[in-house]
């Protein structure tokens, strides 16, 4: 065979992960860390930091739709934000934005649209004429809407026609007597003119009020004409209890509607979480709980409380949700639930607000109607094949207060496949100091059965962090993208608390029919099956593995994506091959060895002394 070497990130768009092993963290470094996670408004004071130049642009052909300095899209689910028209091909997506570096005076939805051959300049100012934030799009037979919070309540925005014509604005939506905030909205009912709207009031914590029992209330409302006028206020949600419930926090739910079944999944963390789910356009609704935790009514942050399950007086750790989560409707109406894994404990009865989260917790679970319990689908993924993620430190996760793998965002199509986008650290691209998070894909074509390997979107673009990825509902024989593009891990306003820089909107074609695409995630074409010494000197022996005949290179590059050393193979039949890698000038480090053919890579790592 003819010599050849290695690359460690696929220069593509479509990358697809020769394994699905979902590895968790040894227990010397699974440590608890302080929950301080703290659900924003957006109406937060934030002090004055220099700004980063632009973040990096893609090395592939990806479509920046908008940007934005203020980088929370989030406090846990991702709204609907991006809304795709099978018939016309046209595409309106929505963010979270401000082009001021500090302290984002200028907050409020950005959007976008694309009329089927050409996408809209870049926004230069916000829909809305106050400060506003967390916006949520549908599209209805008769409308474009979109629902957002300011300061104290529930702003919305329509118009007839997507794309095109002025917005009529209503910035006091909401009408309960305490602060209204971060709304999620979904479109079905009949003919397809139902808009329905979930919020919380504010809880104490931000400034709220207890509001009819609930340190933050799940509230209701609905209107049957496209958003224009409404039916249903202001309503409590049924089958929600204030024994089981203590109370809810932004951002932890989500919602779809199919014709006249609408689905409403909330995502806790000491509590248990539950599906409210309604075949009349939301007019009754049933409760099931996905995921036990065996604590009711749980405080976190009350004195004397510490999370013993079975009163046993043993301190348990909760398994639980991260708070992030979607819920899907498939076309014959079954539903479908992902959510983020996240471990808790609450073990010190002296301190308030003493629980604890574990940062290395890993997995995204999935369940639906049918099952008997939720389980791991995939995670931040063993790319290196080694048995463990790469990681030594808390320090090292970008600090979102959520799962390695997290935002799981779902979509189906014509033939009722479903789609699944999610965020993830990968573990082969590092910034010096943090992982980056990238955006990975995976489908299933049985219902939910079975799942394909998962497929990161981003290879094409490393050293940069990819988060909050939202899916379009509506898939065909593509499935649209947009998500959060950084220059670095973790975020300015919490957590890490980085330097504000200018964030970029990617929006991502993918295609759903191409011989490397969803539908041939689980095709393994070959590996490095092991390659020694390592960590090695001035030569490095490598066993090729070829399961699939065809073209192949091994390149080596260095942790920030740059390919060092590339050697071509050619046309090679199956079978088990070594090949010897002259390595001695390169310098001490870390590097990744990559098997690439076309668009597939199977990536390991290595290290030079």
């Amino acid at each position: 065979m003819k010599r050849g070497l290695f690359v460690a990130l696929a220069v593509g768009v479509l990358h697809v992960s020769a394994q699905q092993q979902i590895p968790s963290a040894p227990k010397s470094i699974d440590q608890a860390a302080p929950y301080t996670k703290h659900s924003l408004t957006g109406d937060e004071m934030f002090t004055t930091q220099p700004t980063l130049p632009s973040s990096k642009k893609s090395a592939v052909a990806l479509t920046t739709v908008g940007e934005t300095y203020y980088d929370l899209q989030s406090n846990g689910s991702v709204d609907n934000r991006i809304e795709y028209n099978s018939t016309t091909g046209q595409v309106a997506v929505a963010w979270t934005t401000s082009l001021g570096a500090d302290p984002y005076n200028d907050r409020g939805t950005g959007y976008n649209f694309y009329n089927s051959t050409t996408w809209g300049a870049k926004p230069t100012a916000r829909v809305e004429s106050i400060r506003t934030g967390w916006p949520s799009l549908v599209h209805t037979s008769v409308s474009e809407f979109i629902v957002s919070h300011t300061a104290t309540n529930l702003a919305t925005n329509i118009r007839a026609t997507a794309g095109f014509g002025s917005w009529t604005e209503n910035t006091t939506f909401a009408s309960t007597t305490t602060r209204t905030l971060w709304p999620r909205a979904a479109a079905g009912g009949p003919s397809n003119k139902t808009v329905h709207i979930i919020a919380i009031t504010a809880p104490t914590g931000n400034s709220g009020t207890v509001y009819k029992g609930f340190d933050g209330a799940l509230m209701y409302y609905r209107s049957t004409d496209g958003g224009f006028t409404w039916g249903i206020k202001d309503s409590l949600l049924p089958g929600i209890d204030t024994a089981d419930h203590y109370g809810f926090s932004g951002d932890r739910y989500a919602i779809d509607a199919h014709d006249s079944i609408v689905a409403v999944a909330v995502f806790n963390d000491f509590e248990s979480s539950f599906l409210l789910k309604s075949t009349d356009n939301g007019d009754t609704w049933t409760r099931t709980e996905f995921w036990t935790t065996g604590l009711k009514d749980y405080d976190a942050q009350a004195a004397g409380t510490v999370s013993d399950v079975n009163n046993d007086a043993v301190i348990d750790t909760v398994v639980s949700s991260d708070n992030s989560g979607d819920v899907l409707i498939d076309n014959n109406g079954l539903v479908h639930v992902f959510f983020g894994r996240q471990r808790y404990l609450d073990d010190d009865p002296l301190l308030d607000a003493g629980s604890s989260y574990f940062p290395f917790t890993n997995g995204i679970f999935y369940w639906n109607e049918n099952s008997t319990i939720a389980e791991t689908i995939t995670g931040a993924l063993d790319l290196d094949s080694d048995g463990q993620l790469g990681i030594t430190a808390n320090s090292e996760i970008a600090q979102y207060f959520q799962s390695l793998s997290t935002f799981p965002t779902a979509g189906v199509d014509s033939n009722n496949n479903i789609f699944l986008t999610y965020s993830a650290l990968n573990e082969l691209e590092y910034s010096g100091s943090q992982f980056y998070n990238k955006v990975y894909a995976m489908s299933s074509r049985d219902g939910g059965t079975t799942w394909s390997n998962p497929m990161e979107l981003t290879a094409g673009i490393p050293g940069v962090e990819c988060v909050f990825p939202s899916l379009a509902r509506e898939v065909d024989d593509k499935f649209r993208v947009l998500f959060q593009l950084d220059g670095e891990p973790g975020l300015t306003v919490r957590g890490d608390e980085d330097p504000p820089g200018l964030n970029e909107l990617i929006l991502l074609d993918v295609d759903t029919n191409t011989n490397v695409s969803l539908n041939e995630f689980d095709i393994n074409k070959g590996e490095v099956s092991s390659m020694y010494p390592n960590p090695a000197t001035d030569k490095v022996y490598m066993n090729v593995s070829v399961k699939l005949a065809g073209e192949y290179t091994i390149e080596i590059s260095n942790i920030a994506g740059v390919m060092v050393k590339r050697v071509d193979l050619g046309n090679m039949a199956t079978g088990l091959f070594q090949e010897a890698v002259d390595v001695e000038n390169l310098e001490a480090g870390v590097y990744i060895v990559s098997l690439r053919s076309g668009e597939y890579t199977s990536s390991k790592r290595l290290v030079i002394q």
